[in-house]
């Protein structure tokens, strides 16, 4: 293992290093906090407000019940706004933030801590899912508790590390369910290196403390059980197209960002290429150093095979969720990423490198902070904006119809009717018939979500609606540039729309109702899924 800062560094010189770090650690929690409102809850977020008000124990057969009641606590000391959800993520983020400093400090000789730090302060990866009101934050705290418990032990031997692992690891599974199988291998590997001393008081503590954290974490596998028989999909592999396709996603969260999309082209090659070299270069000398530091290595490629396994058995599951759902090892990867420029920094190259990923990663932040070049258009979304317009020109009969809304609802205060897709089952296409017949209007509030099952029942209400003799007016929102939307046609099939937000605005004629049309509808909408129109939009 890289040896730890000299034991002989002055008192004075460890402190003004541990400001610097610190120092670092301030601007990364003024990033997570400035401007928290500045967007509107996304399609997540607005799962965590449905679950945390709900009376009864909130079910989610994905994730562990105890975040929501985590949350639902939360939301009775701080409130329920869009700020105050999200801030309920900074103290967990806070120790992921500070157990990544400690593994950093132990790990790499000085500077390579500030390089680590500044790595992970400024990711504007972990900040677009740690400002989140959802558990994203709570599983990478915990998570680093248990890794910084079990490099402890690793380092020391000490029992007192293996509370800790045993902590994170409990914590960890009541945060969600897939990192926590993660940590099998920390464990497995603690256990191995007490094994190899072949002392029983280092092998005992060892048992005692899996045995102990297996019986606290029981009810969080028992809900994982009940869940996984809630799936009634059969099991199916994904295709070759998709696996590519996740698998290229998961190292684009590694290597760049999600607010640095391949479409920024400038910014997002050279991110890409010095992440990928530093990466290297760092796993070629861990893996000749000490197990430790091989144990950082593997979480990342473990959590990654490990969630594409599970998603096996999610059918439609996006394979934009991919990156996010292995988010908790991103944090070890970027300490392999400060290894390789620590060993390397005596080259031109390799401090160009690191100032290229953090240059890419600042320009990263600030497309987080102005809403625009996000690989996925709903975390950019306000949906305040489309509310705005609804309650401006929605009238008070019209009826106002939402692909799985995301939250619409939250800001759109309009009385007049509204329901969402899944319910326009047997009669809802008579009731639409009944709004137009009576001179109002329907509003179809549609998410260019990538769905070939969404699209199918967007166009199926459309038709619809047209066999009514009902006419459209096209509204859009958070249009594509023309580049962004070249990228976007060509990784979802059956190409993309020209906004993420359409608004399809229905009306008759001014001569009424055909006479085909006066009556019950002749078509059923059976409902699929979510989705959009594919109508050219303009600019409201």
């Amino acid at each position: 293992m890289v040896s730890p800062p000299s034991e002989s560094t002055s008192g004075n010189l460890a402190a003004s290093r541990l400001v610097v770090l610190l120092a670092l650690a301030a601007l990364w929690v003024f990033l997570m906090v400035w401007r928290l409102e500045s967007r509107s809850l996304q399609v997540d977020e607005f799962l965590t407000c449905y679950r945390t008000e709900s009376r009864t124990l909130p079910e989610d057969f994905m994730h562990p019940r105890t975040y929501y009641l985590y949350m639902r606590t939360w939301v009775q000391i701080a409130g329920s706004t869009d700020a105050a959800l999200r801030l309920a993520g900074l103290l967990p983020a806070v120790v992921a933030v500070a157990g990544t400093g400690l593994l950093a400090w132990w790990l790499l000789p000085w500077p390579g801590p500030v390089a680590a730090m500044a790595l992970v302060c400024l990711s504007s990866e972990l900040l677009l899912y740690w400002r989140m009101a959802r558990y994203f934050a709570p599983v990478a705290g915990a998570f680093c508790l248990a890794m910084v418990g079990a490099v402890g032990y690793l380092r020391t031997g000490r029992g007192r590390w293996l509370l800790l692992l045993a902590v994170g690891t409990a914590l960890t599974a009541y945060s969600d369910y897939l990192p926590a199988l993660t940590l099998i291998l920390p464990w497995g590997w603690v256990l191995v290196r007490a094994l190899r001393k072949r002392e029983s008081w280092s092998v005992w503590p060892v048992v005692a403390a899996a045995v102990t954290t297996v019986t606290a974490v029981l009810p969080a596998v028992l809900w994982a059980c009940e869940g996984s028989r809630q799936v009634t999909h059969p099991f199916r592999a994904d295709s070759g197209s998709v696996a590519l396709l996740k698998g290229g996603l998961a190292a684009w969260s590694l290597l760049a960002s999600e607010v640095v999309p391949p479409w920024q082209l400038q910014v997002a090659a050279p991110l890409v290429l010095s992440s990928l070299t530093l990466l290297l270069v760092g796993t070629r000398f861990a893996w000749r150093q000490d197990s430790s530091w091989r144990l950082l290595l593997v979480i990342w490629p473990f959590a990654v095979a490990v969630v594409w396994v599970m998603l096996c058995f999610v059918p439609r599951e996006p394979p934009v969720r991919i990156g996010s759902l292995a988010l908790h090892a991103l944090p070890c990867a970027l300490l392999v990423i400060a290894l390789g420029w620590y060993q390397a920094r005596t080259t031109w190259w390799a401090s160009t490198a690191l100032a290229l990923v953090l240059a890419g990663h600042l320009i990263g932040l600030g497309n987080y902070f102005t809403l625009r070049n996000h690989l996925n258009p709903q975390y950019a979304l306000d949906w305040r904006q489309v509310a705005d317009f609804l309650n401006r020109e929605v009238g008070p009969k019209d009826a106002v119809v939402t692909f799985f809304d995301a939250g619409l609802y939250r800001y759109y205060h309009h009385p007049g009717p509204r329901e969402e897709a899944v319910s326009l089952r047997r009669d809802g296409p008579a009731r639409l018939a009944r709004v137009l017949k009576n001179g109002h209007r329907v509003w179809l509030v549609t998410r260019d979500r990538g769905s070939t099952d969404a699209r199918k029942l967007a166009q199926q209400l459309i038709a619809v609606l047209e066999d009514l003799g009902a006419r459209s007016e096209t509204h859009s929102f958070l249009r594509y540039g023309p580049q962004e939307r070249a990228w976007r046609s060509a990784l979802t099939p059956g190409g993309a729309s020209q906004a993420y937000v359409t608004v399809l605005e229905f009306g008759m004629p001014s001569g009424g109702m055909p006479a085909s049309a006066r009556g019950e509808p002749a078509s059923d909408i059976e409902i699929i899924g979510s989705k959009r129109s594919g109508e050219e939009a303009q600019v409201p």
